[in-house]
């Protein structure tokens, strides 16, 4: 049994013992992830337009935010955007979480899809800003746990993640598809 005037230097020594394993704790998985959960993560209720250049197409589009919706903009006027679309989109927008990341050099782009020339090109837009802009690569997909992810870049950096979801194919629809005609 502990005498009493060794009650409070076990305490002490237990408290310490006790921070110091939380410390440990909380510097291994700040080490083990350098980066952010989010490799594209927007307020898409500040979101004013969307830009989505396909890889070997000369057809860009453009979304615009109207008061009461959405619009692709054409040379020839504005046509209503199919809103389910552009939710799931939006949806995306709102959070693509990096899984890992698969490279941090520009040599490794052309493996998952993330060079210019091959990939979608992103920028979405707030009105004061550009709020997010990047490239959107190769889908990959493992039958065995029926999980779907796709590759991306952001346009600053050299980094290539692997995200969780859909992004590719929410981007990557035919142009009629954006539309409500």
């Amino acid at each position: 049994m502990l005498t009493n005037h060794r009650l409070p230097i076990v305490a002490v020594a237990l408290t310490v013992l006790v921070g110091a394993c939380v410390a440990i704790a909380v510097s291994n998985r700040r080490a083990d992830r350098s980066f952010g959960r989010f490799v594209v993560a927007t307020d898409t209720s500040r979101v004013e337009s969307i830009t989505i250049e396909w890889p070997n197409n000369d057809t860009v589009l453009n979304l615009n935010r109207t008061p009461d919706s959405w619009v692709v903009v054409l040379p020839m006027g504005n046509l209503a955007t199919n809103s389910q679309q552009v939710d799931e989109l939006l949806a995306c927008l709102s959070g693509t979480e990096i899984v890992r990341q698969m490279s941090n050099s520009e040599q490794a782009w052309p493996r998952y899809g993330v060079s210019a020339d091959s990939s979608t090109h992103v920028v979405v837009r707030s009105k004061h800003r550009i709020m997010a802009d990047f490239y959107c690569g190769k889908v990959g997909f493992d039958p065995q746990l029926g999980n779907v992810w796709t590759y991306v870049r952001t346009a600053d950096r050299p980094n290539v993640y692997m995200t969780d979801g859909y992004l590719n194919l929410a981007l990557n629809r035919p142009f009629h598809t954006w539309t409500n005609y």
